[in-house]
């Protein structure tokens, strides 16, 4: 018999435009595959991925393919230097996400701007947690 623990979720739905998404989240894994994300659209994919799903030492690595389907073959896409803002990239990737996190609150807050998530956003984070839970308990009942 299998226990129940809440260790993976999978959701399924439409975003606001009407496009389709699926999501799988699971931890503790005994056999760790790292983060892949898909995107899925009518020009492309977009994948990306890295062997860590957290405290990365390394960037995630974004690969694309677009064209004819028969003959596009995934590829790895450089990021672009715009994106590369601060000043000592010698840090584990995982640290500078929160860097790059406090800059953008710095930047909100001198120009006025909402870039960086709010406590707002958190709110509907946390209310969409909820409703997967429900879900999974009006699911197991």
């Amino acid at each position: 018999m299998r226990s129940a623990k809440p260790d993976e979720v999978m959701a399924i739905g439409t975003l606001e435009n009407g496009g389709l998404f699926s999501v799988q989240l699971e931890g503790a894994q005994k056999f760790p595959t790292g983060l892949q994300i898909d995107i899925t659209g009518t020009e492309g994919v977009l994948r990306l991925t890295n062997e860590r799903a957290f405290e990365n030492t390394e960037d995630n690595t974004v690969h694309g393919i677009n064209g004819d389907s028969g003959t596009a073959a995934l590829a790895v896409l450089p990021v672009p230097e715009e994106y590369r803002s601060l000043s000592d990239a010698s840090l584990d990737e995982s640290v500078q996400d929160l860097a790059h996190l406090y800059a953008a609150f710095a930047r909100d807050k001198a120009n006025g701007t909402t870039e960086a998530t709010t406590f707002a956003d958190a709110v509907r984070q946390h209310h969409l947690i909820d409703r997967i839970q429900r879900s999974s308990e009006e699911f197991s009942a």
